[in-house]
């Protein structure tokens, strides 16, 4: 119809997609042996578009502790099944009964435009505002690295009161140690010395659990480029643990990088308070 193309609409029986959290309870009856990670199933009771995704998220109310239901991705579609994945961070065994309500399912949405086929439609040229435009902004990729590439070279000695035979060895050391940083390619360096990063929590803190959050679809292919070049270079591990976090593609602060990064301020709000001398401050850093 003139410069637009309008979907055709069959006749079949479409279900909407939900507006609120949907209970989900357990399938059968479960003994969840100590310190343990234990997959299930769970049951709700009404089936979904088959394309939509969902979220498990724990219900607070539930009545097993020190039970943790941690959070995972289904399209249940008519199955109406729901995978789990129950913890038990306790020292002794926990019986879990069928039809217990342990989780809430959310669905999954893009920044609250939630639309159906029914309700889309796709202009021929579709316009996108520079405003809104991230791809000119976003990170680029790593490059091939150049060759004779000397890290050296980036150095700014400007105004430095290093003898010229101190600047020699300064570069030379940098270009002996040329893994430790960043060259041309985008690579990042690789450390291997002593010092070993950990963050210690108060005592008793229950594993730290962040919902992902929905990625607008013009971004998830350069989302997924940024994975799998972090996956090859290190930076990040596939992890099942009750501890990990999702990555957010966010905007740097100067308005003209976006980047995948984690979200750790819940983590660092149970972070263990460490008082630092001053003595001792002034000691390690002069």
């Amino acid at each position: 119809m003139g410069g637009d193309l309008l979907p055709m609409i069959a006749a079949m029986d479409y279900q909407e997609k939900p507006k609120r959290q949907i209970e989900v309870r357990l399938l059968k009856n479960y003994t969840l042996a100590p310190q343990s990670d234990n997959f299930i199933w769970g049951t709700v009771n009404r089936s979904f578009d088959p394309i939509q995704e969902f979220i498990l998220e724990e219900w607070e109310k539930h009545d097993y502790w020190p039970l943790k239901v941690g959070k995972t991705l289904s399209r249940p579609g008519s199955s109406r099944l729901i995978p789990m994945r129950l913890l038990n961070f306790g020292n002794s065994p926990i019986q879990v009964y069928a039809n217990s309500r342990v989780g809430i399912l959310e669905p999954i949405t893009s920044a609250g435009n939630e639309t159906n086929s029914v309700e889309m439609f796709r202009r021929k040229d579709e316009y996108i505002s520079p405003e809104v435009d991230w791809e000119n902004e976003l990170p680029k990729m790593p490059k091939p690295e150049k060759i004779n590439e000397k890290i050296s070279d980036k150095l700014n000695l400007e105004g430095t009161a290093l003898s010229m035979e101190g600047i020699e060895k300064l570069r030379n050391m940098v270009d002996s140690k040329k893994d430790a940083f960043v060259k041309s390619d985008g690579v990042i360096g690789l450390y291997k010395g002593k010092i070993v990063h950990q963050i210690e929590l108060e005592p008793g803190t229950r594993p730290v659990q962040q919902r992902p959050y929905s990625i607008l679809h013009a971004l998830r292919e350069e989302v997924e480029q940024q994975i799998k070049e972090m996956l090859k270079q290190n930076i990040i591990k596939p992890s099942s643990s009750a501890w990990a976090s999702p990555i957010v593609l966010v905007k740097k602060a100067d308005g003209n990088r976006g980047d995948s990064q984690l979200t750790i301020e819940r983590l660092i709000s149970v972070q263990k308070s460490k008082p630092i001398c001053y003595r001792e401050f002034r000691i390690y850093w002069t």
